[in-house]
């Protein structure tokens, strides 16, 4: 049976592994909203001071970060007949080698397939996706996978920026079509158990109750 959770966090994408409980699960979409909203707030329009924020919020709550990896990769486009314009490599593919450093191909696998599925996605969630992911300089996303690492939750996350901005019809989906620059922030972050009591996670709950019912859309039950 599938007990995979895909879900839109105030337009991060989040992929929960079915091992996790359903209180694990809870606690890590109540971190990553919380974690989302204040560093929205933080570090507008500066992608690494963002990150920064985001796991200074996360490490507030309970979760011990390593430290954050930066890439920069330039994406060039491939030359068709005739040295006709061709198309380069999706963003999505380069995004996620990295991730398998953290976790299993299965789960990798099971990544790209979710974010692919937004290209059909209904309207209301392409825009949901579409509003939070892109800024204003560049197209960027936030993807998170959620999995269960020696009996601990832990994520698995990736910031990225492709610049200049709208050289994909879908990001990060789509393959480039204009020479780009592929900029990663990406690494873990381990639940700590101790601190998530029930109390805690109470707390934490009610500290994102009225933000979450618009910011959490399920993708996938």
């Amino acid at each position: 049976m599938d007990t995979m959770t895909a879900l839109l966090v105030d337009g991060a994408f989040l992929l929960v592994d079915g091992a996790l409980t359903p209180q694990q699960n809870q606690d890590v979409v109540n971190s990553v909203l919380l974690a989302r909203l204040v560093a929205a707030q933080a570090a507008a329009g500066d992608a690494g001071s963002y990150v920064n924020a985001f796991l200074k919020v996360l490490g507030n709550v309970g979760w011990t970060g390593t430290d954050i990896t930066k890439r920069s990769m330039q994406l060039d486009i491939a030359k068709g007949p005739k040295g006709a314009k061709g198309v380069g490599p999706a963003p999505l593919t380069i995004i996620t080698q990295g991730m398998t450093e953290h976790m299993s191909s299965d789960l990798v696998n099971r990544l790209v397939a979710e974010v692919s599925n937004l290209e059909q996605a209904s309207s209301a969630v392409r825009q949901a996706w579409a509003t939070k992911a892109t800024q204003p300089q560049a197209q960027a996303c936030l993807l998170i996978v959620a999995a269960l690492v020696n009996g601990a939750p832990m994520l698995v996350y990736d910031y990225n920026e492709l610049t200049p901005a709208n050289q994909t019809t879908g990001y990060p989906w789509s393959p480039v079509t204009e020479p780009s620059t592929l900029t990663q922030f990406s690494g873990t972050a381990v639940m700590n158990r101790t601190v998530f009591t029930a109390d805690f996670s109470t707390t934490l709950a009610s500290k994102v109750a009225s933000a979450r019912s618009g910011a959490v859309i399920p993708l996938r039950p």
